[in-house]
């Protein structure tokens, strides 16, 4: 992404320079809507393992209780997308990645000027 606005600043062709751009703002819209989703799957997660702790049990026949006990001991590891075990898929990792990009555009242009 650093690249591409990098090239949309140095060249100078307008249909290079409104390709480049498409380009960029499609590919961050993607990465945020794949983030976005891995951001709603941290929260639904966060949502069943509430319920299932405010869950009103006592009353409940044998059977579902034990089924509980198991659901809730594996509610306590986090949902969480993470593709090819790299990073997880949350709203943070996309800032993250938007900032490393324009700090790599900058120090770019910083090279460039000199």
């Amino acid at each position: 992404m650093c690249m591409e606005i990098y090239f949309i600043v140095q060249k100078s062709d307008i249909l290079f320079k409104l390709s480049e751009g498409l380009l960029c703002i499609v590919a961050a819209y993607m990465t945020y809507l794949l983030d976005a989703t891995g951001e709603k799957v941290i929260t639904e997660g966060e949502t069943l393992r509430n319920a299932l702790y405010e869950f009103s049990w006592v009353d409940k026949p044998e059977w579902l209780k034990k089924s509980l006990l198991i659901i809730m001991g594996q509610s306590n590891r986090p949902v969480e997308i993470k593709p090819f075990r790299l990073h997880v898929l949350n709203l943070k990792n996309f800032a993250m990645a938007i900032n490393a990009a324009y700090s790599y555009y900058n120090l770019l242009n910083t090279f460039n000027k000199k």
